[in-house]
C-alpha cells in the first residue's frame, strides 16, 4: 500500500488573512511610533538645553563672574529671536547679557529645529544669566526665574517639555501635555 505524503504549507486564504492582520496592526502602530519619536526628540532638546544651563551655572561659580546663555545668531546674542535658533554660552564680564568683543564663548549650540518651537516666558525670553553664587539674575539685578517650553505645533497630540528655572537658578525638566504648554 502506498502512503500519501502530506504536504505542509499555507493556503492562499491563510496568507491573505495574515497579511491583512499585519497591515491593520501596522496601521494602528505607526502613529504611536511617530509620537514616541517626537517624545524622544523633545526630551533630547530639553536635555541639551538643561546640560548647557547647568554648565553656565557651574562656570559662573568657577569663574567668579556672570555667565550667560542667550538666543544666538552666529556668535552674537539675538534678543528678539527664539531659542530654537540655537544658543550661546559666554562669560559676561560687564554683566549686560550681550556678548561683547573679548568676552569668551564657552559653548555654542546649533540645533536642527525641524518644526520644533522653543521659547521662554518674560524673564527668560532671550537670556539666562548665572552669577557667581549660582543664582540667576536679570541685568538690573532682580532675580530671574522662568520657563522655557519645547513643543511641536504640527503634532497637537505630542508631549511637550518645560525647563523650569527656579529663583535659585536651578533648572529642571517637566513633561507636560502640549495643550497645557500653550504651543502655538
Amino acid at each position: 500500500m502506498e502512503e500519501r505524503k502530506r504536504l505542509s504549507g499555507v493556503t492562499l486564504i491563510e496568507m491573505v488573512v495574515t497579511v491583512s492582520i499585519v497591515a491593520f496592526m501596522s496601521f494602528l502602530a505607526i502613529p504611536s511610533v511617530g509620537l514616541w519619536i517626537d517624545d524622544l526628540r523633545s526630551k533630547a532638546l530639553a536635555n541639551s538645553l538643561l546640560v548647557d544651563l547647568n554648565l553656565a551655572r557651574s562656570e559662573a561659580i568657577r569663574r567668579g563672574h556672570p555667565v550667560v546663555a542667550c538666543i544666538a545668531v552666529g556668535s552674537a546674542c539675538h534678543p528678539i529671536g527664539r531659542w530654537e535658533q540655537g544658543w550661546l554660552l559666554f562669560a559676561d564680564i560687564n554683566n549686560n547679557a550681550l556678548r561683547d568683543t573679548g568676552e569668551e564663548v564657552i559653548r555654542q549650540t546649533k540645533i536642527e529645529s525641524d518644526g520644533w518651537r522653543l521659547w521662554g516666558n518674560g524673564p527668560v525670553r532671550s537670556y539666562v544669566s548665572y552669577h557667581p553664587l549660582g543664582q540667576t539674575r536679570l541685568v538690573n539685578g532682580a532675580f530671574q526665574a522662568g520657563t522655557l517650553t519645547i513643543c511641536l505645533p504640527s503634532r497637537p497630540n505630542a508631549m511637550s517639555r518645560r525647563i523650569i528655572i527656579n529663583s535659585r537658578g536651578r533648572p529642571r525638566i517637566e513633561r507636560v501635555d502640549q495643550a497645557i504648554a500653550g504651543c502655538d
